[in-house]
């Protein structure tokens, strides 16, 4: 039996200004995760390391957050979105956007903010607890680490629907 078989494995992304979060999964396993640098300046140089990420791990599927829905994200963050969706679609791999309030309804019931959601997964993965940010105050901005925390979060959005 083949693994492609029993479990199908993911990678998620979550960019942000300056960076790509992923997480990879085999189903509810978290085989990797990270942050890859994506600079305005040279956003091909980016493109091609998430390339590599959805080569290296044999994805079966990459999933992300829907840019054409209702988001707050701006022009550049949708332009990557896009990016890694033709990416995807380019090597024949499934796509799936998927809505914040698609992963709010997977956590119902034990968080619902996206610090409450972190503080799950740190919980589920503790390889993932060292990584959590305090939670921010309402004055400061949010810590980039949290980002690492909603690309596990789609992640396993997506595999709860499969």
């Amino acid at each position: 039996m083949t693994r492609r078989s029993v479990e199908k494995r993911v990678v998620a992304f979550y960019p942000i200004s300056n960076s790509v979060a992923f997480a990879v999964l085999e189903g509810q396993e978290l085989l990797d995760w990270g942050m890859v640098q994506v600079k305005p300046k040279s956003p091909d140089d980016g493109m091609n390391r998430i390339v590599a990420l959805i080569e290296r791990y044999a994805v079966d599927a990459v999933v992300a957050e829907d840019h054409h829905g209702k988001t707050r994200r701006g022009a550049r963050i949708r332009s990557l979105l896009s990016g890694i969706k033709v990416s995807a679609l380019g090597r024949r791999t499934r796509w799936k956007g998927l809505s914040r309030d698609q992963v709010r309804e997977t956590f119902a019931g034990s968080a619902r903010t996206r610090y409450e959601i972190a503080v799950v997964l740190a919980e589920r993965y503790p390889e993932l607890a060292l990584r959590l940010p305090p939670k921010s105050k309402a004055w400061t901005s949010e810590d980039h680490r949290i980002a690492l925390f909603d690309a596990v979060a789609f992640g396993l959005t997506y595999t709860a629907s499969v």
